[in-house]
């Protein structure tokens, strides 16, 4: 009998580290996804301040 709860213990062991791996590919993914979003976020920020009519001016106000 101690040999048959040996074996369960270590399939329980098996299976928290699957759930692990699991879970740190899913928390990785959605850090690359976080990342991508803000990197393209900023770029949308920056093409909505670059102002193309040449009359409006040259210069993009930082402190704005």
């Amino acid at each position: 009998m101690a040999g048959i709860s040996s074996i369960s213990g270590i399939g329980a062991g098996i299976e928290a580290i699957r759930l692990e791996t699991e879970f740190q590919a899913l928390a990785l993914r959605r850090q690359v996804d976080a990342l991508n979003l803000q990197g393209d976020l900023a770029i949308q920020l920056i093409q909505s301040a670059v102002v193309t009519d040449p009359s409006v001016g040259q210069n993009l106000d930082v402190l704005a």
